[in-house]
């Protein structure tokens, strides 16, 4: 698919999904390497798990540093924090949880590589439209969670991602 114009993360991921007919949709930005076996988990874990809509793992930095990658659904007091940022002398990477023990739910993962069930997406809908950039996977994962359905941290699943470079994180978070 090629557009003449730039549409936005999430009319073009829209573009994507809908020409596809798999019971899985990866999500995955250009910027990222995917460790293969990681791909291999995330599929296994969502064919083993009937109620999972969505499945990530852990972004690592370039340099292989820790990434934010999901978190709790935001609220004013944590976005006053992560604006400040006073929530980074809590735990590096704020407000994405670190977790290397186990799988676990989560309320939003990253969509920089992120495994979505088809029926989860005909269920809540796709990507809403109105996000042009950034955003657009939180609701997504919002409205998955109230439908019914879970999102689950892989920690063993891994990627590099080499984003953050569209906006400054400070300004567009504030």
């Amino acid at each position: 698919i090629q557009n003449d114009r730039n549409l936005g993360l999430g009319r073009a991921s829209n573009q994507g999904i809908e020409a596809t007919h798999a019971p899985c949709v990866l999500l995955l930005n250009n910027d990222t390497v995917v460790n293969g076996e990681s791909l291999d988990r995330l599929i296994d874990w969502m064919a083993a798990t009937p109620d999972a809509g969505a499945a990530g793992g852990t972004l690592l930095n370039g340099d292989g540093s820790f990434q934010a990658a999901c978190g709790r659904f935001p609220t004013l007091a944590e976005e006053f924090l992560i604006a400040t940022r006073l929530g980074e002398m809590f735990w590096e990477g704020y407000p994405s949880h670190r977790t290397v023990d186990g799988v676990r739910k989560v309320d939003w993962l990253s969509s920089a590589c992120l495994l979505l069930r088809r029926t989860a997406l005909t269920q809540v809908g796709l990507l809403d439209e109105q996000y042009f950039i950034y955003g657009d996977e939180t609701d997504l994962q919002y409205r998955l969670n109230h439908g019914g359905w879970s999102v689950y941290y892989l920690p063993q699943a891994t990627t590099i991602h080499f984003g953050g470079r569209s906006l400054d994180r400070w300004r567009r978070r504030r």
